[in-house]
């Protein structure tokens, strides 16, 4: 039997990455920099009361956003595998849904939309964030963290920010390289 490829973000290719531990440095200290950003961001701007979480992977920003800063949590990933060790974060407050992000349908609106490193896995990802605006609430907003890696990355962020209200953007730079945190109105 012939094995089939791979498709490149493909639930298969996330498990697979997620079983062979390439995601597992994301827990290291040198990540705390941007996941502590986007904490803050939600904190100080007071829109963590409702929160969806898109490409969660194993939910590592809860542990980063107080108890306190939140009343609900939604985290949504492809990867089976992921949101295995994604459980484990899950309470009262926060739960996890294995789904497509590219197609999911959600009724729920949120105050706070997050596409933490996630956004450059989609070929068009303008049109992503289009398709969660409308779940986002009257005053709501998203928050994204982007690690520069390519130029095509610094293209996505001058995009963003020439598409979307940024009200807020944050450099954090560390030994492993540079993220780009901000948060954007509806």
């Amino acid at each position: 039997m012939k094995k089939r490829p791979l498709i490149p973000g493909s639930a298969d290719q996330w498990n697979l990455e997620h079983l062979a531990g390439h995601y597992d440095s994301l827990r290291d200290v040198e990540q705390m920099a941007h996941y502590s950003i986007l904490a803050g961001l939600i904190k100080h701007f007071k829109v963590g009361r409702t929160i969806l979480d898109i490409g969660c992977g194993e939910g590592l920003l809860l542990d980063h956003v107080g108890k306190e800063d939140f009343k609900s949590y939604l985290g949504v990933d492809i990867s089976e595998v992921a949101l295995r060790n994604a459980e484990l974060r899950s309470n009262k407050k926060a739960s996890f849904l294995l789904a497509d992000a590219k197609s999911l349908k959600l009724r729920e609106r949120f105050d706070c939309i997050v596409f933490n490193e996630i956004l450059y896995s989609f070929p068009n990802p303008l049109e992503v964030i289009d398709h969660y605006r409308p779940l986002l609430k009257k005053n709501g907003c998203f928050l994204t963290s982007n690690f520069i890696w390519s130029r095509k990355i610094t293209s996505l962020i001058n995009r963003l920010n020439s598409s979307y209200n940024c009200r807020h953007q944050v450099r954090v730079s560390n030994e492993c390289g540079t993220w780009v945190c901000a948060i954007y109105k509806r």
